[in-house]
């Protein structure tokens, strides 16, 4: 019997080839995107939480606010977890890791953060690369997070202080498939390390990104005698014991606080500020959704992963509203095939068998289709839109589970609304039906109007998305970015540095391509920004605000930032002493562009000392975006802080130049950078030469930001194109429907225009409806995009 029903089903798919190539196409795609954005979106909501005891995990924070300062980080100095845990049991058991980015040679000795690691051959070969992942850690690291080894124990890997621990990837890249335990890496042409284990590579869906790790027992001399007052910080992890419960913990802490660090917070804030600070304990699994200052991984949305559950079973919703739409549209063709079935004896189980059997096979072969399909673009999904499909470490029964009950609810639901149709009427009435009922018509067209709502609504949503990273990219930053090149000059700087710079400088100058030049401490989308502390007079509010600083003379000029009042730097020692406010600063120190020129204002010599000397203002200049617009990086140091500029480091210890600026011009790029790099490796002998465009500079910061509105884009075109699939199947099937009636017209003079306005009048009003739905829609979805931006289009 069920073989009857199959071949039925097949007769009729082969019958209508036209109406089987929408329905097959419209569930293909819906079922492949559903497949890798379902997964997608469900693993990435689960970052984090494949770690042992993840729900238990917890990493310290520190929160201030006052004195016109405010910010939250995620750095600690190495000593304040052995404080916090003699002082609190429940943090008894931590781990800290210090991530490439923060790498010092105040502690690490040897090396700073540029990093290039060597296996020499037994042939006299070498194999070198530059890496940017490594870590420092405490020797618990890989059994706290309990990290799956390849080789070695994850308890003995980090006890030995020259071991370095590498993954999967990076063991390939240096010693191919070989087991490498015992083989020696040397850094930097000058340490060894003995590598003692190799880990899984880490899931892409956890904050962990780092690729080697190094122990902490090699540096614990240096990092516990850190100054407070350094940026040399760890994050720090703790697992809580079972059963603690972190609010009540929290407000332990709170009440505990100031006494943990309290020497350390006085010697950083003064006596009377450190009251404001706050100590805070964030959740592992909230890492990855709240990234605060320092933070360098990538961050996630939480909203926007949600939006994209929903889009995936919305765009396989339009896939079987495809179907049911075309079946009840195709309904008048069949009445009286259903209606002989009846007369022969066929009962409503019997047509209910026949219409599921037939939902089956589509779904079934729009399922193997998807199959095909999600093979075929997975790599280039994974390439251009940032899908990681195939996920270690998480459990793969939830996704399999849920896309099962829906494939299987779909094929139920299509498959038995069409028959619930015919099933309750009479041979007679079905064998005199001669077009659809009111109430089918009706549910039709609510269906239809709901495969227009959404697609209106991820219309609406793209257009934003896409209007927003445009605004961004092409936004005035108030500073010139195009041609410009950032050299990273040497991090430890010999004696000898201001010469070696000068000569460099003087050289640069000379390259044919080069047209201009300049140096500071930091440029405009640095992750390692600086600020600086500004009072009006030793009575005013003490206030924070951002700086490039360690500026030469020709830092201004060269990034075209508008001078309002006063001027720039002049190559003096005498300026060496005064300070170029921004037009945002001097306002908070109560003073206007002219008002400020000559006055006489107080600079902290160096970051969080307090340590506060007298500057002449010589020059305000227009604010300018040092920071992305994001609200992530609002705070003590961002765009809406303001700015204060200081001639070499003699204002602020701290701005030694770190970043040489090179405007390149000319076609011949490529040989002009190759003169540079020449001239640096002479100027800096033994230092990389590492260079990036200052355009890239700012623009990585919205890199997540620019992929999700890719993945955004590429879904809203598969939805509308699944929508225009099932639109097609349903003008198509109401041109045979009114075959006759269009010829009758056009035989008494009807014009196309008026054929057209027969067919398309129902979707014009549909259309209508669904934009009055589908505009709300998209208001709360793009106004909840926009949220992350400090800047926004309207």
């Amino acid at each position: 019997m069920l073989l009857n029903y199959l071949k039925l089903s097949l007769r009729l798919l082969a019958r209508n080839p036209f109406f089987t190539f929408i329905n097959v196409a419209g569930l293909s795609i819906g079922f492949a995107v559903f497949f890798v954005l379902w997964q997608y979106s469900t693993s990435e909501l689960q970052t984090d939480k494949m770690w042992k005891d993840s729900d238990r995990v917890v990493r310290l924070l520190f929160s201030f606010e006052g004195q016109g300062t405010e910010f939250v980080s995620s750095r600690y100095p190495p000593a304040a977890a052995g404080i916090m845990a003699e002082s609190l049991p429940e943090l008894s058991e931590y781990v800290r890791i210090c991530i490439q980015e923060d790498f010092r040679k105040t502690f690490a000795l040897d090396h700073d953060k540029k990093i290039f690691l060597t296996n020499y051959l037994p042939n006299g070969q070498k194999i070198s690369f530059q890496e940017s992942k490594l870590i420092y850690a405490d020797h618990n690291l890989f059994t706290f997070f309990s990290i799956d080894m390849v080789w070695g124990s994850p308890e003995q890997v980090l006890l030995n202080p020259e071991s370095i621990i590498l993954s999967e990837k990076l063991s390939q890249k240096y010693f191919g498939s070989t087991n490498p335990i015992g083989k020696i890496l040397v850094l930097n042409d000058t340490l060894t390390f003995t590598v003692t284990g190799v880990y899984k590579n880490l899931p892409v869906n956890s904050h962990l990104e780092f690729e080697g790790a190094m122990s902490i027992k090699r540096i614990e001399d240096q990092i516990l005698s850190i100054d407070f007052t350094k940026d040399d910080w760890f994050n720090t992890y703790f697992k809580l014991p079972v059963g603690v419960n972190l609010v009540n913990l929290q407000k332990k802490m709170d009440s505990t606080s100031r006494a943990l660090l309290k020497k350390e917070i006085v010697r950083w804030f003064g006596e009377t500020t450190y009251l404001t600070l706050k100590i805070e304990l964030q959740p592992l699994t909230e890492i990855a959704f709240n990234a605060v200052m320092h933070d360098s991984f990538k961050q996630k949305s939480k909203s926007l992963l949600s939006n994209f559950q929903w889009i995936a079973l919305l765009i396989l919703a339009l896939g079987w509203i495809n179907y049911i739409n075309l079946s009840i549209s195709a309904h008048r063709k069949r009445t009286k095939e259903i209606a002989a079935r009846q007369t022969l004896g066929a009962g409503t189980k019997h047509l209910i068998t026949q219409f599921i059997i037939e939902a089956t096979l589509i779904n079934c072969l729009s399922i193997l289709i998807a199959f095909t399909l999600f093979q075929l673009f997975k790599t280039p999904m994974e390439y251009f839109f940032d899908f990681g499909i195939a996920r270690q470490g998480t459990s793969v029964v939830p996704s399999a589970l849920w896309i099962s009950v829906m494939v299987s609810g779909g094929i139920v639901i299509s498959g038995l609304y069409p028959a619930f149709i015919v099933i309750n009427k009479s041979p007679r009435s079905l064998f005199a039906s001669l077009r659809l009922h009111s109430s089918e018509n009706q549910i039709a067209r609510a269906l239809t109007v709901l495969q227009f709502v959404a697609a209106i609504a991820l219309i609406v949503w793209a257009f934003t998305v896409n209007s927003q990273m445009n605004f961004i990219m092409l936004k005035d930053l108030g500073f010139a970015k195009d041609h410009v090149v950032i050299v990273d000059l040497p991090y430890a700087q010999r004696k000898t540095f201001s010469a070696d710079l000068k000569y460099f400088s003087e050289e640069v100058n000379t390259i044919l391509g080069v047209s201009d030049y300049s140096w500071s401490s930091s440029v405009p989308g640095d992750r390692d920004y600086n600020g600086i502390g500004l009072q009006r007079n030793i009575a005013s509010e003490f206030i924070g605000v951002a700086t490039n600083g360690g500026i030469n003379e020709r830092f201004i000029p060269f990034y075209g930032i508008k001078v309002l009042s006063g001027r720039n730097f002049a190559d003096n020692p005498a300026d060496e002493n005064s300070v170029i406010l921004s037009r945002k600063a001097a306002e908070r120190l109560g003073l206007t562009p002219e008002a400020a020129i000559g006055t006489q204002v107080l600079v902290e010599r160096e970051a969080w000392t307090h340590e506060m000397h007298p500057r002449e203002v010589i020059g305000v200049i227009e604010d300018y975006s040092h920071q992305p617009l994001l609200n992530r990086f609002q705070g003590s140091w961002s765009n809406d802080a303001g700015m204060a500029l200081t001639l070499g480091n003699k204002a602020d210890a701290e701005n030694e130049p770190f970043k040489f600026s090179i405007k390149i011009e000319g076609e011949n790029f490529d040989s002009t950078l190759d003169k540079i790099g020449e001239l640096y490796s002479i100027s800096f002998h033994g230092n990389l030469f590492n260079w990036t465009f200052l355009d890239d500079n700012v623009n990585r910061h919205y890199e997540n930001e620019m992929v999700a509105g890719n993945q955004i884009l590429l879904f809203t075109s598969i939805a509308i194109g699944i929508a225009c699939l099932g639109l097609l199947g349903m003008i198509s099937n109401k041109v045979v429907e009114k075959t006759k009636e269009i010829g009758i017209r056009k035989v008494l003079g009807a014009e196309l225009h008026q054929i057209a306005q027969i067919l398309l009048n129902t979707t014009v009003k549909q259309l209508i409806i669904a934009t009055a739905v589908g505009i709300p829609v998209a208001y709360y979805l793009t106004q909840q995009y926009l949220e992350k931006y400090s800047e926004r289009i309207t």
